[in-house]
C-alpha cells in the first residue's frame, strides 16, 4: 500500500534512478542528499519514485530514507551545498555530498560546514560552473564524478537558486528568449538540435563566444551562430537552436 500523503528525504549522498526496476537498465537521473521525493509504486526492493524538485520519474532501491509528510515540504527552509561539503547528521558518520544537495534547516538535525541560502542569485557566477571542469560524462549523472549535459545545467542553475527540469528538451521551454547569440550573456543556456529538430544538447554561456558543456567531459568550447566549434576536432559538433536567459 503506497502512502500518497507522505514524501521522503534522501539521506545518502547520491542514489541512481533507473529506467526499469533492474540494475542492468540505464540510469536516467540521480537523487541527491536531502532531495525530497514521492513514491508511486513498489516492486519488491524497488520503488517507482518522482523527484519533488523536477518531477522526474524512475526506479530505485530505497535505503536510509527519512519520512517527511508532504505538508511539511512547503514549510521547511532549504539550503544548498557546493562541491565537497562535509555534513554531520545525528547518529550518522560524516558524509561528503555532491553540489546541489539540499539541507533541510530544521534547527536540530543537520549541521553543514558550508551553507548557501536557497535564494535566486542576481547574476551568474562562472566559478560555480567551472568547478565541474574535467568531470567525466555520464548519462543520467548529476555529480562531479559523472554528469550529463542537462545535469550540468540543472545543478549549476540550482546553485544559483534556479530550479530547472531534468532534460534539455524540458529546460528549453523555460527562461526568456535571446534572439541572437551575440546578445548572449554569462549564465544564458544554449540549446542544440539534431536533424530531426529535437533538442539533444545544452550548455552554459561562460563568456562571449565561450560555452561550458558536458560532452565526453565537462569542458569549454567556442560558440557562434552556427553552434559549438571544437578546436580539437576542427569542426562543429553541435548545432545551435536557441538561447534562453534566466538572470
Amino acid at each position: 500500500m503506497i502512502d500518497n500523503t507522505a514524501a521522503f528525504i534522501m539521506r545518502i549522498p547520491v542514489l541512481p534512478v533507473r529506467k526499469e526496476p533492474d540494475h542492468r537498465t540505464e540510469m536516467v537521473t540521480q537523487l541527491h542528499y536531502g532531495e525530497m521525493f514521492g513514491i508511486t509504486d513498489k516492486k519488491g526492493e524497488w520503488a517507482h519514485v518522482y523527484s519533488c524538485v523536477d518531477g522526474y520519474m524512475g526506479w530505485c532501491r530505497l535505503q536510509s530514507q527519512r519520512p517527511v509528510h508532504a505538508a511539511a515540504f512547503r514549510t521547511l527552509p532549504v539550503s544548498q551545498t557546493n562541491i565537497g561539503s562535509i555534513i554531520l547528521e545525528k547518529g550518522m558518520p560524516p558524509m561528503q555530498i555532491p553540489a546541489g544537495s539540499f539541507l533541510w534547516d530544521t534547527g536540530k538535525e543537520f549541521y553543514p560546514d558550508v551553507k548557501v541560502t536557497m535564494k535566486k542569485a542576481e547574476k551568474f557566477n562562472p566559478s560555480l560552473g567551472l568547478m565541474f571542469m574535467g568531470s567525466p560524462y555520464l548519462w543520467g549523472g548529476k555529480t562531479c564524478m559523472g554528469i550529463d549535459c542537462s545535469g550540468l545545467t540543472q545543478i549549476v542553475m540550482r546553485l544559483h537558486g534556479i530550479l530547472l527540469k531534468r532534460d534539455a528538451s524540458q529546460q528549453v521551454n523555460e527562461g526568456s528568449q535571446v534572439d541572437f547569440i551575440h546578445e548572449a550573456i554569462p549564465g544564458d543556456l544554449a540549446f542544440f538540435g539534431n536533424e530531426e529538430g529535437n533538442i539533444v544538447h545544452t550548455g552554459i554561456i561562460i563568456e562571449s563566444g565561450k560555452i561550458l558543456h558536458a560532452s565526453g567531459c565537462v569542458k569549454t568550447d567556442r560558440i557562434d551562430q552556427n553552434g559549438i566549434f571544437s578546436e580539437r576536432e576542427n569542426k562543429y559538433t553541435h548545432f545551435l537552436r536557441t538561447v534562453k536567459r534566466f538572470f
